[in-house]
């Protein structure tokens, strides 16, 4: 029987959700890239450009605000994740 130690586990966890979180800021760059003809690692300024990420990410008319807190909570959380696995 293996003994699965707890840092072991949070080691795993993290890397998991390190995965997701990379998954999480890829998918909108894409959906930013194809709205707006232009790379970019951060949400459009114009409204038309952010509504039309928006729709692509499936986000309904006028929910574009929403888009934008939910990339944010993302990017906390990977953040933080990142600042685990990197730095201890």
């Amino acid at each position: 029987m293996m003994v699965t130690s707890r840092r072991h586990l949070a080691h795993v966890a993290d890397r998991v959700l390190w995965g997701i979180a990379a998954l999480i800021v890829a998918i909108p760059l894409a959906a930013i890239m194809l709205a707006t003809g232009r790379a970019s690692d951060v949400l459009p300024a114009s409204q038309p450009d952010l509504a039309a990420t928006a729709a692509l990410l499936g986000y309904q008319a006028g929910e574009s605000q929403q888009l934008v807190q939910d990339w944010r909570r993302a990017s906390r959380r990977a953040r933080a994740v990142m600042e685990r696995v990197f730095y201890g």
